[in-house]
């Protein structure tokens, strides 16, 4: 991927935020996909992620992650999302906001969308994640370590459901 990287007025080489977010897709293109195994009950959603050997995957950490469904052998970005806290918790919210068992003081905008243009938790769903602390090491300027870069990994993966994309 092509870095839009410039020099500034004193001569030092910068880089915008979609530079780092290519970096963070690059480097997420190594991650495993993991199923989302989704079952709806009158209280909402539990979910479960499995491996490709069925293997439960515990996604309690930071980070980025990216929501992905397999149609006829072709997967479309469905949504790209970063977290300060569990990445489970956040793709519980969007598995909420498809089945619409999201709460009077929940919203998931991304999660509503899908589930309006025909998204179901029946689906073939796969989640691909990259933990916080690893995305960190990529970004070398303090400036963007704390920015949403998950707006600008939105149009990289063409990823169909983020509302606050950031265009290149």
């Amino acid at each position: 991927m092509v870095m839009k990287m410039y020099r500034d007025l004193f001569g030092d080489l910068r880089k915008e935020p979609i530079d780092y977010a290519k970096k963070i897709v690059s480097k997420g293109i190594s991650k495993p996909f993991y199923k989302i195994k989704a079952r709806v009950n009158r209280n909402g959603v539990n979910l479960r992620f499995v491996d490709d050997k069925l293997n439960l995957v515990r996604l309690t950490y930071p980070g980025y992650y990216a929501i992905y469904r397999k149609v006829k052998g072709e997967l479309e970005c469905l949504y790209v999302g970063r977290t300060d806290h569990h990445i489970y918790s956040r793709v519980h919210r969007w598995a909420k906001g498809v089945c619409g068992k999201l709460r009077d003081d929940e919203i998931h905008t991304g999660g509503t969308l899908a589930r309006n243009h025909g998204v179901n938790l029946k689906d073939e769903l796969l989640v691909k994640c990259i933990e916080m602390q690893e995305a960190m090491e990529l970004i070398d300027d303090d400036r963007y370590q704390t920015w949403p870069l998950d707006e600008w990994i939105a149009p990289i993966l063409k990823s169909k459901f983020n509302t606050n994309e950031r265009y290149m």
